[in-house]
């Protein structure tokens, strides 16, 4: 059976205080009660879930609450709780003992407005104040949420000044998008252009990223995203085409085939770059065989003798080769390992430069020895360890004018894709950029410059929206002078 999502999105209710034009949340839709949730925590949690986001409609209007909250626990689960705050101090300690991240909305700071039909901002700031006065005690980490539109994207700032000084985890702004009954309505004056949001958001960012953890994140990045559960266990999919916005109905949690009809429609990138932004989840949370844990055990004793940002490099190409392995339906079993070795060698000389000619040779060559050892210690499959040594010894290439090799030879193509990207890491960025001596700005041209996309272009889509995500990112970081 596949394995569930680590995340999910459990719509409890569709029940609300407040009556919100930019909701995406459902209407009047039946809920299951707490037996029929009993059976869902502990299918989710026997099937892979690590964590569950509580949203609605708002969760604390369900009376059960508590012994949800106790349930998931028991199953071992972290929970996010979503809340307008309206009844945050009714069940403040129910939510002390049990939730791991609360995310509360603010979209505007004008108490004399109510722009949004959305919960007054005060009753936030008494939330984040309440925090505030209980620096030692045992709380749940907080996020606050902004959703972008027309209508506040000139008061930014001012949110900003009324959040930076608080204990927030981080900040999100949210490009508004057109899902649900009552943002669908609004859509006409809530839309945002991509452009705008950006632009507004990176000024945002220079101003207040080094006060605050921004997160920034367009519609895009969000769609076809989100394992979500309806109150009354229907999975639902909200997908996004710019065209077409629509919550795609996939099935009933309980049916067997739910996982499988899931990831035909999920964009698996946007998934778990939500869901790492969430929950903090950095590459060993993802699954990886106990064979490539003891590869990379064995690989850090000469990744420590050579340079010192391999570790960081090797452990970011990672979460992305796991995805992307599954996406291209090549050979993991070489393909990890190959990630995992293939800058050993630089152990057996500590170049001033590892762009140099001479380093790139002499480190693949070492490299391939020491990987047949590493792979030897651990018995790894010899025609499969042969095939990892191999790749090792060839797989920088490209520096001696040897493109063709990333055209024909697919994980070739799709490592060389990923080693250039993570370039634009906040992995790699730094350490490389002092390397060749350049500044953030002249290093991002060189990038931009590189002849990769020319010479070896992108082996496959997937892997060329992990470099279009990247850059992205980087340019935000250094336009508002965050990195």
């Amino acid at each position: 059976m596949d394995y569930f999502p680590e995340i999910v999105s459990f719509r409890i209710t569709s029940r609300c205080t407040r009556d919100c034009d930019l909701c995406y949340g459902p209407k009047n839709i039946a809920e299951l009660d707490f037996f029929q949730l009993k059976k869902v925590f502990s299918l989710l949690a026997g099937q892979g879930t690590k964590s569950i986001t509580l949203t609605g409609g708002e969760p604390l209007l369900r009376s059960d609450i508590e012994e949800i909250m106790k349930e998931i626990k028991r199953q071992g689960l972290k929970i996010f709780l979503d809340t307008n705050a309206d009844l945050f101090f009714e069940h403040k300690d129910i939510i002390n003992n049990h939730v791991d991240i609360l995310g509360l909305p603010l979209d505007d700071v004008r108490s004399d407005k109510n722009i949004f039909g959305h919960v007054n901002p005060e009753q936030v700031m008494k939330v984040l104040n309440y925090y505030q006065a209980l620096p030692d005690q045992p709380r749940p980490k907080l996020r606050v949420g902004t959703v972008v539109t027309p209508d506040n994207i000139n008061r930014l700032a001012d949110i900003a000044e009324r959040i930076k000084d608080f204990p927030i985890s981080y900040w999100k702004l949210y490009q508004f998008i057109p899902i649900g009954q009552q943002a669908s309505a609004n859509q006409d004056r809530l839309l945002i252009d991509e452009k705008v949001f950006l632009a507004e958001s990176a000024k945002i960012m220079a101003a207040y990223g080094k006060q605050i953890n921004i997160i920034i994140s367009p519609r895009r990045q969000r769609a076809n995203a989100y394992f979500m559960i309806n109150p009354d266990g229907r999975v639902i999919m909200p997908e996004d085409n710019d065209n077409v916005c629509r919550e795609a109905i996939i099935g009933d949690i309980f049916d067997p085939e739910i996982i499988a009809k899931w990831r035909s429609r999920i964009y698996e990138n946007n998934y778990l770059e939500n869901a790492e932004v969430t929950f903090s989840h950095d590459w060993h949370n993802y699954p990886m065989p106990e064979i490539y844990n003891k590869i990379w055990h064995l690989a850090k004793k000469y990744n420590h003798q050579g340079q010192d940002y391999t570790e960081k490099h090797i452990e970011w190409l990672i979460k992305q080769s796991l995805l992307l392995a599954k996406q291209e339906n090549i050979k993991e079993q070489i393909f990890i390992p190959f990630i995992l070795l293939h800058d050993v060698g630089y152990s057996a000389s500590k170049p001033d430069s590892p762009f140099a000619s001479d380093s790139r040779k002499s480190h693949m060559q070492a490299g391939k020895q020491i990987s047949k050892k590493i792979l030897r210690q651990v018995r790894y499959p010899k025609h499969l360890a042969d095939k990892i040594s191999n790749y090792i010894a060839i797989h920088d290439n490209w520096a001696f004018n040897d493109h063709q090799l990333y055209r024909k030879n697919k994980i070739l193509g799709l490592f060389n894709d990923l080693d250039f990207t993570s370039m634009y890491s906040t992995a790699s960025f730094g350490s490389l950029m002092k390397v060749l001596k350049k500044t953030p700005a002249q290093f991002m041209d060189y990038l931009k410059n590189n002849e990769k996309v020319v010479n070896r272009p992108f082996a496959s889509d997937n892997s060329r929206l992990i470099y279009d995500n990247n850059v992205r990112k980087m340019e935000l970081a250094l336009a508002a002078d965050t990195f």
